[in-house]
């Protein structure tokens, strides 16, 4: 029994040695603002949206991207590594703003559709203008970052 300690042993002493993994070192390779943008884009409740990862997608071909189809985080930041001007940012932004425009305008149709859901419509596309006013501001501020 005592052979198969050492063993043991060894084992878990070459995996601490060679397997061990060092995150702090990996430097991530999008804009700073990148962060931000997931955490008020990606969620419907700051957005007043929701962008499904097939939409991503799409914003991303539009782009002249091909992204993987994987989590929404992940493929939003793949998305913006390819961020290499302000050019490329303004491009984005405004794909992103047409992608927000078309679902805007579903939620107009229904408000003229079904009047008592106006209230609830209203908030989504309030929101969805201040994520579209949040991007004219990290467009202005690029060059700093």
């Amino acid at each position: 029994m005592g052979q198969y300690d050492d063993l043991r042993q060894e084992f878990e002493n070459l995996i601490q040695e060679c397997c061990t993994t060092q995150s702090e070192d990996i430097e991530e390779e999008y804009p700073s603002f990148t962060d931000e943008l997931i955490e008020n884009m990606l969620a419907p409740a700051k957005s007043g949206l929701y962008f499904s990862r097939w939409d991503i997608k799409v914003m991303a071909g539009r782009f002249g991207e091909s992204i993987q189809v994987s989590e929404r985080k992940k493929m939003f930041k793949d998305l913006m590594k390819s961020i290499k001007s302000k050019d490329d940012l303004k491009k984005l932004f405004d794909i992103f703003s047409e992608h927000i425009d078309s679902k805007v305008s579903v939620y107009k149709e229904l408000v003229e559709n079904f009047p008592s859901s106006a209230p609830v419509f209203e908030d989504m596309v309030k929101k969805s203008e201040k994520l579209k006013d949040r991007y004219r501001k990290i467009l202005n501020e690029f060059d700093n970052f």
